[in-house]
């Protein structure tokens, strides 16, 4: 897990260890505190549980793991509740 509310050293440890341990197979990231600035090329696929107003957002978060040295298909997906506030955002995202 990788959130705003983490330490520095707490934030590194977490980096290092999806970098370094092929059994984890999970990583939560935020995506105000890890949307930029992050390499988790380990990881192939991204799913966005709170859709942004900001499709830029979005963007930059899913290119955390779609970035030179990734060796693997990407998968991105994005999950929206029917007659929800987010099918208002993504509505607005489409029409930007």
């Amino acid at each position: 897990m990788y959130h705003g509310n983490m330490a520095e050293d707490e934030r590194r440890f977490a980096l290092h260890e999806i970098r370094t341990n092929p059994e984890l197979r999970v990583f939560i990231v935020s995506i105000k505190a890890g949307g930029t600035g992050l390499d988790i090329t380990p990881c192939n696929h991204a799913i966005i549980t709170e859709p942004w107003w900001n499709p830029y957002l979005e963007d930059q978060a899913f290119c955390r793991i779609y970035r030179p040295g990734q060796t693997r298909p990407v998968f991105v997906y994005k999950l929206v509740v029917e007659d929800s506030a987010e099918v208002n955002v993504v509505q607005t995202q489409d029409e930007k």
